[in-house]
């Protein structure tokens, strides 16, 4: 089950514990994105226990998944999964995962999760937070451009100006 969230010490507690010290600007961003819901944070809970939260930019019905993250104690016995189904019944449009390079040591276990649950590494590279990503989509559709575009606008406000590459 998905509840919604605002930005609590208990969130905070979670993403200083999955974005390491190094990525601090990040871990703010996040804390002032959710403050100001830009962003939607929801918890996930199955058979009554908290297993683990997300962090989503959201627009109509598309959304971009900044981030899952289970609990230690449960990853890898298919909660991510469930969760992500779970996102994928609340927002029926297209649904976009950033990640880093699928082919770098650290990214490799992400990469393969997305895979497993139909997800399609789409023919985009762009650079985020001074970090080249790339983009993985729950579903085809020939406006991902634009999708993406308006969700960008979203998080980051009218002035920038997001470059795509497909």
């Amino acid at each position: 089950m998905l509840v919604r969230t605002e930005y609590t010490p208990n969130l905070m507690k979670y993403i200083k514990r999955d974005f390491p010290k190094y990525d601090v600007m990040l871990r703010e961003k996040l804390k002032e994105r959710i403050r100001e819901n830009v962003f939607n944070a929801y918890w996930f809970y199955c058979e009554g226990k908290q297993v683990g939260y997300c962090v989503l930019a959201t627009k109509n019905t598309d959304c971009l998944i900044i981030y899952i993250g289970i609990h230690p104690e449960y990853r890898n016995k298919g909660y991510g999964s469930t969760f992500l189904k779970q996102i994928r019944n609340f927002y029926k449009g297209v649904i976009f995962a950033e990640i880093l390079p699928p082919y770098s040591p650290q990214n490799k276990r992400r990469y393969n999760f997305y895979l497993r649950n139909k997800y399609k590494l789409i023919n985009s590279k762009y650079i985020s937070f001074q970090y080249n990503r790339y983009l993985m989509a729950n579903k085809k559709d020939k406006s991902y451009k634009n999708k993406l575009r308006k969700i960008y606008h979203t998080i980051l406000g009218v002035r920038y100006q997001l470059s795509i590459h497909f």
